[in-house]
């Protein structure tokens, strides 16, 4: 009868030190699951869009095509840029860690002598799509049509 005790003992105490390993593997396991996760960053997706005329001779509008346009988000230093196209318009897509932003946006000049955008920039806070940055370009020497349909043929 000693030995049939002490065989149950052995053995309930071999199942609790079993059980027991068991629990707190679950324990850690659970712990681990329910410790915080940071939720992935989201971006918010805006459109700036505008067109581009630069008037030749100073006094016929024609579209400004093929010229870089870029936004700068003054918050965080972050650029992009886009490409007039054969009308003169342009979509710049940003993409921002916040809901809105202070952006400057302005064309690229083909030759710094030789054409004045007005305005030479726009700075808006972006908080959704817009429209309306347009820019006109005013020839300061006379090469300025030489230059951009050169831009454009590229």
């Amino acid at each position: 009868m000693n030995l049939k005790i002490i065989t149950f003992l052995v053995n309930f105490l071999l199942l609790a030190v079993i059980a027991l390993s068991q629990t707190g593997m679950v324990a850690t396991t659970v712990l681990a699951v329910t410790s915080p996760v940071t939720a992935p960053v989201s971006y918010f997706t805006y459109y700036i869009r505008g067109k581009l005329t630069y008037r030749l001779l100073n006094i016929l509008p024609m579209p400004a095509r093929g010229i870089t346009v870029t936004a700068k988000n003054l918050s965080s230093n972050d650029i992009f840029t886009a490409k007039t196209g054969i009308n003169g318009a342009y979509t710049l897509e940003v993409k921002q860690a916040s809901a809105s932003a202070l952006y400057s946006v302005r064309p690229a000049t083909p030759g710094a002598e030789q054409i004045k955008w007005i305005p030479e920039e726009i700075r808006k806070v972006i908080s959704k799509d817009v429209t309306g940055f347009d820019f006109v370009g005013t020839s300061i020497t006379s090469k300025t049509s030489q230059t951009l349909n050169k831009t454009s043929r590229k």
